[in-house]
Order: C-alpha cells, then sequence, then structure tokens
C-alpha cells in the first residue's frame, strides 16, 4: 500500500495538507479512508485480545498497562516498518510469558524486572526497533556487496 496511489496520497496528507489539497489530492475522501482503515484495524486488534482474555469490561481493556505494553510492543519492534509492532508482540509477550513462567514463583516481582531490564536493553541497543536494526544491517551487507562488485 505505500507505493500506491492511497500511500502516496496519505504521505502527502501527513506532511503537508494544504500542498497535497493543491496538487488535486481529495483531502475529505482520503481523510475518511484513513479513519475507516485504522477503525478497521482496530477494530480487529480489539476482536483478538478479546478472545484472549475472554471476559470485556473496562477495568480489563482500557488499563494504563494494556496501553504501554501495545506501545512498548511498536517501540520494540520498530515504529517505521508496518510489521514493527507485529515483530515486537511476537518476540515480547512469549519473552515475559517465559520470563514470569521461571521467575514468577521465585520472588514477587522480579520477572517484572527481568521484563524491564530486557526492555532498557532492546531500547539502548536497538533504537529503531528490531526491524530498524535488521534494514541497518542489510544496508551494510549490500554496501560491502556493492562495494567488492564495483573493486573487481
Amino acid at each position: 500500500m505505500k507505493r500506491s496511489r492511497w500511500g502516496y496520497y496519505f504521505t502527502a496528507l501527513r506532511e503537508d495538507e494544504e500542498a497535497a489539497e493543491a496538487l488535486g489530492v481529495p483531502l475529505l475522501e482520503y481523510k475518511l479512508k484513513s479513519v475507516a482503515l485504522s477503525t478497521f484495524f482496530i477494530s480487529w486488534g480489539g476482536t483478538f485480545i478479546s478472545q484472549y482474555i475472554t471476559y470485556i469490561d473496562p477495568f480489563t481493556v482500557l488499563t494504563f498497562g494494556l496501553s504501554v505494553e501495545i506501545v512498548i510492543f511498536a517501540i520494540a519492534g520498530g515504529m517505521k516498518s508496518e510489521f514493527g509492532p507485529l515483530v515486537g508482540a511476537f518476540l515480547l509477550v512469549p519473552a515475559g510469558e517465559a520470563i514470569r513462567g521461571i521467575l514468577g514463583k521465585s520472588y514477587q516481582g522480579i520477572h517484572l524486572m527481568v521484563y524491564g531490564l530486557i526492555l532498557m536493553a532492546l531500547v539502548l541497543f536497538f533504537p529503531d526497533g528490531i526491524l530498524g536494526r535488521i534494514r541497518i544491517l542489510r544496508g551494510r551487507k549490500d554496501a560491502v556487496t556493492n562495494g567488492a562488485t564495483q573493486s573487481n
């Protein structure tokens, strides 16, 4: 979608609405499409979280901790990528559950401290997220490969 007409229009709207309108982007139409698209994905995510929690009430769904955890998944996976939050969730949820399973019975709260240390290490060593680091490493590999090809 990023390289489609919709993607270019959404990027233009995000960067400068007046310039996008001057170039002929129908503002109202694409703002409505962006809201519809985002609510579709949010409702899809809400459906999955409701299946995971199995009971929906304001005290389980609208907690500050859950909101922060969702943001942490996006930061850890990489916010500049479409799949960054998904990668962050796929890595951090099992890691958190494994840490809780291993350390949860020993001392109260020790699993949260270890999980917090892992999150701090991720932010410190992967400031652009996991996918951002992979993109950087892939770029270096391409640069080394292109340099070797050009020198031959």
